[in-house]
């Protein structure tokens, strides 16, 4: 850079010495003084310039990512702050070349300087929203998975509505239980199975321990449906019984509006006090059914429901 400069410095000392060449009471340093604040005074409106151009950018940005209103107030009073400043030195520097000088400029140049000082610790406690992940982007609406959501279809309602008395359950206690499912639409409703099931065991979120096999008991219009007896599973500590129309040819029934299902039975309250337990229920279940492959080998189709609904059931 010294071969750059060592000529732009002479080049700077003969345009500030006299026209005829008379270099008497010139100071050699005085020249390197003058010829270096002119410099950097075209250097510093340059910077000005760019710095408002670059932070013009990044307060568009975000404000299109919907930054937090500190942000975007910082945004705003640091782009008024360089803009200011960039200002100011064009008017300096259009003063000066028309030989005039304003003791101002110096003052609000400095204010303007703090100002930005200032504005330079602010940002620092104010804290940008971090980018979304493409996994984010994915799953908004707005983002690149957004029309590819939107094509996927919602969970299905529940048909009917279900309740459970009482609604709550008392640990270790023998408890008599009324759960009904009603059609509270004002059409009918074709129901195929209702399929029941809880936690149930030792587990601190079982809805019983044990059930009475002796008192289940169901009721429904016209005798439309029967239920099974229920069935645990250690394993997985759960237990479920199933409703199952009486129409053997159709495996179905219609409950028409206002209609209800009654199911009633005891058991031994579970899990433990404080904790909240699930009745989980599934309508119309595709039962599983194994056949045989082309190959010969068993083919398992899974169980799948129409649509799922759950009763929390708090344990006291």
């Amino acid at each position: 850079m010294i071969w750059l400069w060592q000529p732009l410095k002479e080049s700077g000392r003969n345009a500030i010495r006299p026209p005829d060449g008379n270099v008497a009471g010139f100071n050699y340093y005085l020249e390197d003084f003058t010829v270096t604040e002119a410099v950097s005074g075209f250097i510093g409106l340059f910077a000005a310039c760019a710095a408002t151009v670059a932070l013009g950018f990044q307060v568009k940005k975000d404000f299109d990512t919907d930054q937090s209103v500190g942000i975007k107030t910082l945004d705003i009073f640091s782009i008024i702050d360089v803009g200011l400043t960039a200002g100011l030195a064009i008017f300096a520097l259009a003063t000066e070349a028309m030989g005039m000088a304003f003791a101002c400029v110096p003052v609000f140049g400095g204010i303007l300087a703090v100002v930005g000082f200032v504005l330079m610790i602010v940002g620092l406690f104010v804290h940008p929203k971090p980018p979304e992940t493409d996994g984010q982007k994915f799953l908004d609406d707005s983002g690149l998975g957004g029309s590819f959501m939107n094509t996927l279809m919602s969970p299905p309602e529940a048909l009917l509505l279900y309740a459970i008395v009482p609604a709550k359950v008392t640990a270790g206690a023998n408890t008599a239980c009324l759960i009904t499912a009603t059609n509270n639409t004002s059409n009918d409703v074709v129901v195929k199975n209702i399929i029941f099931s809880w936690i149930s065991g030792t587990s601190d979120e079982a809805l019983f321990s044990t059930l009475g096999s002796t008192s289940i008991g169901i009721q429904s219009p016209g005798n439309l449906f029967t239920c099974g007896k229920p069935v645990a599973n250690p394993q997985a500590n759960t237990t479920r019984f199933a409703v199952l129309s009486t129409d053997n040819t159709l495996n179905q029934a219609t409950l028409k509006a206002g209609d209800a299902i009654t199911l009633t039975f005891q058991g031994v309250g579970g899990g433990k006090s404080g904790n909240t337990a699930l009745l989980s229920v599934a309508e119309n279940t595709a039962i599983t059914v194994t056949t045989t492959g082309s190959d010969g080998k068993p083919v398992t189709t899974p169980s799948t429901a129409d649509a799922t609904s759950d009763i929390s059931v708090p344990i006291i």
